[in-house]
């Protein structure tokens, strides 16, 4: 057996580090191995690299250009590295050469989306559900459209058939809790988040939308622990300071130093900035972390709230908690 079919051999057996090194050393010796450039840039692709596994399905899809699955897989490192418009390009290569694509469709209707142009996206997972009616993700991305173009009933009967089609499908039942909580469905999304957290309960995005849900129907105890999980989220608007100092969690204040920080927009921090006083009526000093231009309005809070506009080193050591 040569070093490529034992590679592909135990690329097929899961056996992916080993299929890799083989690859590598293929490569090393013949830099345009089409199959070794393909399927190494597959491993790199689903290792997380895609830079580099776009540079390696460039060259394969250079040596191969009549392979829809290379266009295919290179449209989707294209797309982890934000060059939607070239992850068109290569998704329409792809289902030029193989009309019947249905993953293709269904991921180039997820780059159209994120284009913003919906109706092509919902055309375009349409299709790949008439190629292959059983493609739970097609009805899950069908369905995040439909909420993006505010057709909700019909967003959720599009993730309650992805959840069908794939009961273990986290995302759908997420994002099915998402569209009944705007349809003020609340009972029901409560219940779809509830799936999602025994599906994966470390879904920070469900514990918060959860937690919002909970927040909305009166039950603040709960809702406000499960809003904790907003810090969890990769793409969280807001960033927590970074301090060595824990966070207060209702301990005596007296005799301490405590830093509190602005998360939200401007009207959340007028609205909450009067419990900053209370802090220090329980006996700690208190510093407002400002990144809104609003010291002129705070500095009349009484407390002797001190307002900072940075942190510099020499003030992180003061601080003994911070909320």
């Amino acid at each position: 057996m040569n070093e490529f079919a034992t590679a592909f051999e135990l690329h097929g057996q899961g056996r992916v580090e080993e299929a890799a090194r083989l690859y590598r050393s293929i490569l090393t010796r013949q830099p345009n191995h089409y199959g070794a450039l393909h399927l190494y840039g597959m491993i790199v692709l689903a290792q997380g690299q895609p830079k580099e596994a776009e540079e390696l399905l460039g060259r394969s899809v250079a040596l191969n250009p009549g392979n829809p699955m290379a266009h295919s897989v290179r449209g989707v490192a294209l797309a982890q590295l934000g060059r939607r418009a070239e992850s068109l390009e290569s998704y329409n290569r792809a289902i030029a050469l193989k009309p019947d694509y249905a993953d293709a469709f269904n991921d180039r209707g997820i780059i159209l989306k994120d284009l913003g142009r919906f109706d092509e996206a919902l055309a375009s997972f349409d299709r790949a559900i008439a190629l292959k009616p059983d493609l739970a993700d097609a009805f899950y991305n069908r369905g995040k459209t439909l909420h993006d173009l505010a057709r909700l009933d019909e967003a959720v009967a599009s993730h309650d058939r992805a959840i069908a089609l794939n009961p273990g499908h986290a995302a759908a039942f997420n994002n099915r809790g998402v569209v009944l909580l705007e349809l003020k469905r609340f009972a029901e999304a409560l219940e779809s988040f509830e799936r999602v957290l025994a599906l994966k309960p470390d879904y920070a995005e469900a514990h918060l939308n959860r937690g919002l849900t909970r927040l909305l129907t009166g039950d603040m105890p709960s809702g406000w622990a499960d809003f904790e999980y907003r810090w969890q989220q990769k793409d969280y608007r807001s960033k927590r300071p970074m301090l060595d100092a824990p966070h207060w969690s209702g301990e005596n204040l007296q005799g301490r130093s405590i830093l509190a920080y602005d998360e939200e927009g401007l009207g959340d921090t007028i609205q909450f900035c009067r419990y900053l006083p209370l802090l220090a009526e329980h006996g700690a000093t208190v510093s407002f972390l400002l990144r809104s231009n609003l010291s002129g309005l705070l500095k009349t809070l009484p407390g002797d709230i001190r307002l900072l506009s940075a942190i510099g080193w020499t003030t992180v050591s003061i601080f003994r908690c911070r909320c």
